[in-house]
């Protein structure tokens, strides 16, 4: 199969890349800054947004489309101008932030409630959700449904894969390599309102494998959920890292949420400390795309051996956890056994 990447450097796109390769498909490449070819894969020069790039990229003759650059209705309008009549199938990469902006889901949260008639939109505040994850989500919710009514209407299959935090060696985030870091040296740690609360991430090679098996199943169409089969705490996040170190588990302090946010500190230190657990359901993914997930157990254990990263303990939760260890004396509940 012949397909086009529009984004061809990032995390996910570069893993995709490798399987689809592995897969023996031939590949075309958006890039704002491209390489020299390669075998299997052609890079083109360009803006994912400019019409005429996307026009030279549809006259090509692609099999199928898939885009790690559609973030709003503006964007998925492009998408049709372009490939309407031209390509087989369109994949866009979407995010489970499209249930987290609505400010109202079951956990876990199924495709059934993306739909639901009563979607209440949370403000851009700092708690729940956060303002980024919320524009984020409110713009990917916009594309989609472009997306959505052309599907419908026959005008184009279009597959909609949502993940969550996606994770692995390499993450340029360094999320998951901050928290290797910060239990190696032995922390302490902050975890907002204890770090109870729980999510499933996606392994990045399981990422790549979800497009190919959207790409691949003749049948796939709408939305899925894609992630990690488990469901975990940032607590047991740290415990697992304890584990593949070695090491014991090391001092957390956990302040509500609500304290941090009055004196200033936010919580962008704590990654995943989401004030609302966030499950994706992945049965229909399960069902119809044939994705298996790889066990978190073994992808974390990768994570951990890929090693901590470059960067600090962040200043900002080392002062929040000596402020607090200072002030919370009367309150030791909000401390680990042994800390107050």
């Amino acid at each position: 199969m012949k397909i086009a990447l529009l984004g061809g450097g990032g995390f996910i796109s570069l893993a995709v890349q490798r399987r689809l390769l592995a897969d023996g498909h031939r590949l075309t490449i958006l890039k704002r800054h491209p390489p020299e070819s390669s075998q299997g894969v052609r890079y083109v020069a360009g803006e994912r947004h400019d019409p005429g790039t996307l026009a030279a990229l549809a006259a090509d003759g692609p099999d199928a489309v898939v885009d790690f650059l559609c973030f709003t209705a503006g964007h998925a309008r492009e998408l049709l101008d372009a490939f309407v009549g031209r390509v087989q199938r369109l994949v866009m990469i979407s995010t489970g932030s499209v249930y987290w902006c609505t400010g109202a889901w079951r956990n876990p949260v199924g495709e059934d409630q993306y739909d639901r008639e009563e979607t209440p939109r949370l403000p851009a505040t700092p708690l729940t959700p956060g303002s980024i994850e919320y524009e984020y989500g409110t713009g990917k919710r916009a594309a989609e449904d472009v997306l959505a009514r052309a599907h419908a209407r026959g005008d184009l299959p279009t597959v909609r894969l949502r993940f969550p935090v996606v994770g692995g060696p390499g993450d340029p985030t360094g999320r998951y390599a901050g928290y290797v870091r910060r239990v190696a040296d032995g922390g302490p740690l902050l975890l907002p309102d204890g770090g109870f609360n729980t999510f499933r991430h996606l392994y990045v090679e399981d990422a790549a494998a979800a497009v190919a098996a959207a790409l691949d199943t003749p049948d796939a169409g709408g939305g899925y959920n894609v992630a990690s089969m488990e469901m975990i705490s940032v607590r047991d996040l740290v415990r697992q890292v304890a584990a593949c170190l070695g090491r014991p588990e090391p001092k957390v302090v956990s302040p509500p949420r609500t304290w941090l946010l009055e004196r200033g500190y936010g919580d962008l230190f704590a990654p995943f400390n989401a004030a609302r657990d966030q499950v994706l359901a992945i049965g229909r993914a399960r069902r119809e795309l044939g994705f298996q997930p790889t066990p978190y157990a073994r992808w974390l254990a990768r994570v951990v051996a890929a090693g901590p990263g470059n960067s600090p303990q962040p200043r900002e939760e080392l002062e929040a956890v000596a402020l607090f260890s200072r002030t919370s004396a009367g309150t030791p509940a909000y401390l680990d056994a042994g800390e107050a």
